[in-house]
């Protein structure tokens, strides 16, 4: 191997390594949020059932994205349809961004630390608005932090969730629905498609009907049943809305702490670590091949006569 790129490739290693670890082990605050009980303004419904679809004909359905009529950039976020552009001070996540809501008046903002919300009107303008969602999965079984909050339906959200060990070892992802007017947070549950893995999933579509979704799944594309539409039982009805999220303040339960923020930070950390170790890496590819390249001074030029003296 060439050495140039063996103590890149280690730099590399010994980098990342460590810093993956860092970046998903639990802290002592996280696990005090993850242990937390449930809030009283909200609770926890059964879980809704994913079935395969069967032989349903394609087009059949209509399905919208998880950004809706949206799209955004680190800094933007843009509503074709209506022409609005909406400028932000803070970073959108890269990867969930946003969601315009399918009547076109409730955007959700995805930062990388917290999950914001605009009322979007008529005129054209917009203003921030107020949302209470759930920040940890809460239900049975091992806990985790639910991110990337997107629109279903007009009072329905969705978003991912990472179940890991408390060394940060993958278990299993998840998908929850949170029904807004109900305040209610349901787990999707895809026992009956007995896949071997929930880790490639990824949301590709809501069905306009709430009856149905599509995946990806392995880079294979599969569309599923799932009950969206029927209200929750039991629900509670949200009287003081306030966006409650790891990094804010909340009325219903005091001074949130920020591992949110923390796990943003060490995962923007993590990627400068790659950046400047793959340049250290080139630097010495580059610096090797110089080397080889250029004769010393006390090489003699098979093309010239020999140096005299």
């Amino acid at each position: 191997m060439n050495k140039s790129f063996a103590v890149g490739f280690t730099t590399l290693a010994v980098v990342f390594l460590p810093l993956s670890a860092f970046g998903h082990a639990w802290s002592a605050e996280m696990r005090v949020m993850l242990e937390a009980p449930t809030p009283a303004w909200m609770s926890v419904g059964e879980p809704i059932k994913v079935e395969a679809a069967g032989a349903t004909p394609p087009g059949q359905i209509s399905f919208r994205t998880p950004a809706g009529n949206s799209e955004s950039t680190r800094t933007r976020v843009m509503l074709p349809s209506s022409g609005i552009e909406i400028k932000v001070d803070y970073y959108v996540d890269w990867y969930f961004g946003s969601s315009l809501s399918p009547d076109g008046t409730k955007l959700i903002i995805n930062g990388e630390s917290k999950t914001r919300l605009l009322s979007i009107l008529a005129d054209g303008s917009y203003k921030p608005a107020e949302l209470q969602v759930p920040y940890v999965t809460y239900d049975d079984g091992p806990k985790g932090f639910v991110y990337g909050w997107f629109w279903v339906g007009n009072d329905m959200l969705m978003a991912n969730a990472e179940i890991d060990t408390e060394r940060g070892e993958f278990l299993e992802k998840r998908f929850y629905v949170f029904d807004v007017k109900h305040s209610m947070l349901r787990r999707l549950d895809f026992s009956a498609l007995k896949l071997e893995t929930t880790e490639t999933l990824e949301i590709k579509g809501v069905g306009e009907d709430l009856s149905h979704l599509q995946f990806s799944a392995g880079g294979k594309d599969i569309t599923v049943k799932a009950d969206l539409h029927t209200p929750p039982a039991n629900g509670k009805t949200t009287v003081t809305p306030v966006i409650a999220l790891p990094g804010e303040e909340s009325p219903a339960r005091g001074p949130a702490t920020s591992s949110a923020q923390s796990i943003g930070a060490s995962k923007w950390l993590l990627w400068t670590a790659l950046a400047l170790a793959f340049i250290t890496m080139l630097w010495l590819v580059i610096k090797r091949r110089c080397r080889r390249k250029v004769p010393s001074q006390t090489d003699e030029d098979p093309q010239l006569p020999p140096r005299a003296g």
